[in-house]
C-alpha cells in the first residue's frame, strides 16, 4: 500500500512526465527497450572519460595511492569531450489534484499536501523563509493535529529546492484514520490560514 501510494505521488507530482516513472512503470515498459541503442549508449559514455569526475574514499595517504591513479585513471581514454549536464524542468500540475489510492486491506489512510511554486534558489532570504516557515507550520501542525485533535501519531512538513529549475515544494505528510481524514485535512488548512495571516 505505502509503494502504490508513494507511486501514484510522485507520478502526479512528476505531471506524467516519462523521466519521472516509477520503477514499477519502467519494467512495464522493458518489453519496449531496444538494447542495441542502450549499449550504444552504454559504448559511448564509457569510450570518453574526458569530463568525469572520479572521488576516492578511504583510509590512505595521497601519496600511496598516486601510482594507482597514474596508472588506472589517466590511462582511460579522453578525447577532449566537456559537456554540461541537461537539466529538464519537470513542473508539477497547476491547481488542486486530489487522488486517492486504494491498496492493503487494513483501514489506514496516508495523507500528502504538496505545495510548489517559483523560488530564486539562489536566494539565502527565500531558502530560510521556506525553512522557517515549514519549522514553524510542523509545530502548528504537531500541537493541532496530535496534541488538540488527537489525530495523528506524528506530521512531517518538508521543504525542498530545485537549484537548477528555482521551484520549490513544501510538502505535508501524515497517517491517520480513514475515518477522520477530511477534518484532519480541514484542520491543516485551517492552519495554514492562521499561518498566512
Amino acid at each position: 500500500p505505502r509503494v502504490a501510494f508513494s507511486d501514484t505521488l510522485a507520478a502526479t507530482l512528476a505531471n506524467g512526465d516519462p523521466r519521472s516513472k516509477t520503477l514499477t512503470e519502467y519494467l512495464a515498459d522493458l518489453d519496449r527497450a531496444d538494447l542495441d541503442r542502450a549499449f550504444a549508449f552504454y559504448q559511448d559514455r564509457f569510450s570518453d572519460f574526458s569530463d568525469f569526475t572520479f572521488v576516492i574514499v578511504g583510509a590512505f595517504e595521497p601519496d600511496a595511492i598516486r601510482p594507482y591513479v597514474e596508472t588506472y585513471l589517466a590511462s582511460l581514454p579522453s578525447t577532449g569531450r566537456d559537456e554540461a549536464p541537461r537539466t529538464f524542468d519537470i513542473a508539477p500540475p497547476d491547481g488542486v489534484i486530489e487522488k486517492t489510492v486504494r491498496a492493503g486491506v487494513e483501514p489506514q489512510a496516508q495523507v500528502a499536501i504538496a505545495f510548489h511554486g517559483a523560488i530564486d534558489a539562489d536566494d539565502n532570504e527565500d531558502r530560510v523563509f521556506l525553512r522557517a516557515t515549514a519549522d514553524v507550520l510542523s509545530k502548528m501542525l504537531r500541537e493541532e493535529l496530535r496534541e488538540d485533535l488527537g489525530g495523528v501519531y506524528g506530521v512531517g512538513v518538508q521543504p525542498r529546492i530545485d537549484r537548477d529549475t528555482d521551484r520549490y515544494q513544501l510538502r505535508i505528510t501524515f497517517g491517520a484514520d480513514p475515518e477522520r481524514v477530511e477534518e484532519l485535512v480541514a484542520a491543516v488548512f485551517e492552519q495554514i490560514a492562521i499561518l498566512k495571516a
